[in-house]
């Protein structure tokens, strides 16, 4: 029964309803997030095997990721070059 349904059973029911309002190339971006917990864009790109600035934009901006409020910045690391980024989360 739906009503019954608890913790993360109802995230995925949430997340299901969400699918198909999200563009294939937002998708991808938000189930490697899934995947990696927290990440970078530099990892997510990484873990996707394409270059960041094809990725990038998916982050923020509008209609993005975040603007949807499906993703978050969980603080700030140094990537591989050095510079501070963001580390981002799946909202929960």
């Amino acid at each position: 029964m739906k009503a019954q349904l608890h913790g993360n059973q109802v995230q995925l029911d949430n997340w299901n309803k969400k699918q198909p309002e999200i563009p294939e190339d937002q998708r991808k971006v938000l189930q490697a997030l899934e995947e990696l917990g927290e990440a970078t864009i530099e990892e997510v790109a990484q873990h996707l095997g394409v270059p960041p600035h094809t990725i990038s934009g998916r982050f923020g901006g509008n209609n993005e990721l975040q603007d949807k409020d499906l993703i978050e910045v969980k603080g700030h690391v140094k990537n591989s070059r050095g510079y501070r980024c963001k580390l981002w989360q799946v909202k929960k």
